[in-house]
């Protein structure tokens, strides 16, 4: 079996910790993640359930697969480039459909990716940011094939690239204890269509009851995350097939409730006002 270790380099209890995974027949991989990106890149593949891929260090290759236990140590956390300015599976196991998704810093795994099929590029956490005291949002896009030709600066940190999933439409689902809210979100400009956070004035709003075996599996994937909020984002594709994208503890729901009339801010209310059994 592989053990991977991720401490910082001096500790004395990792020190000890090592020969005795390796007398137990284990294989060690210490890494300490404030190594990234300068010593250290990752090549991250989800597909289906499972995450493929490498960590790369100048002294060896790890097979992400390979990996049958992890012990967070004390890693250090990794620190942007001085020359850069300041802005630069559960679901899968739930049940859910989820795109095929790509976290890397490598370039050329980037466009092997998007050599598969169209590919959009997201933001990690939130997507507003300040630069040089302008305020700047990052949307999701397709990649195109100018974006493709010239990937500089995507070594510095990890990006996420998944799969194009065909669009009918796209689905804002509220879960708040046992209540779960969906709402259809149709878009009606190009730029709605590819994030529908991009223009607000060119979307309408319906509520739907979403299929039963999605319900299923986001009440499991609630239960599992030990989660009583999230706002989950589908994509519903033309084939009616729902495919799952993310879900945001702390997500927006009051232009849900402004448009449809979901009683949202008071089931929350409910939530946290209730008593325990």
């Amino acid at each position: 079996m592989s053990v991977l270790i991720l401490a910082e380099d001096m500790d004395a209890t990792v020190d000890a910790m090592i020969p005795a995974l390796l007398e137990r027949n284990a294989v060690v991989h210490r890494v300490n993640t404030a190594w990234f990106p300068v010593q250290l890149s990752v090549s991250a593949e989800l597909r289906g359930e499972q995450w493929i891929g490498q960590i790369r260090t100048p002294a060896r290759l790890i097979e992400l697969e390979s990996i049958a236990a992890v012990w967070y140590r004390t890693p250090r956390a990794y620190k942007f480039p001085d020359e850069l300015n300041p802005a630069e599976p559960k679901a899968a196991r739930c049940g859910l459909a989820v795109p095929d998704t790509v976290i890397t810093n490598e370039a050329d795994t980037v466009r092997k990716f998007a050599a598969k099929g169209r590919t959009v590029s997201k933001v990690f956490g939130t997507n507003m940011l300040m630069e040089e005291g302008v305020r700047k949002i990052g949307f999701t896009r397709l990649l195109d094939e100018a974006d493709l030709a010239d990937l500089r600066g995507i070594n510095v940190t990890a990006h996420l690239v998944q799969r194009w999933v065909p669009k009918a439409y796209e689905v804002r689902m509220v879960v708040i204890g046992d209540h779960i809210t969906a709402a259809a979100i149709r878009a009606g400009s190009p730029e709605s269509y590819i994030d529908f956070r991009s223009d607000y004035a060119n979307l309408s709003y319906e509520l739907i009851e979403p299929p039963t075996d999605v319900v299923d599996s986001v009440r499991n994937l609630m239960v599992d995350m030990d989660l009583l909020y999230g706002a989950l984002d589908f994509v519903v594709q033309p084939d009616g097939s729902w495919t799952f994208l993310e879900i945001n503890a702390g997500g927006q729901f009051g232009f849900i409730e402004d448009e449809t009339g979901a009683p949202l801010t008071a089931q929350l209310a409910d939530l946290l006002t209730r008593k325990k059994q």
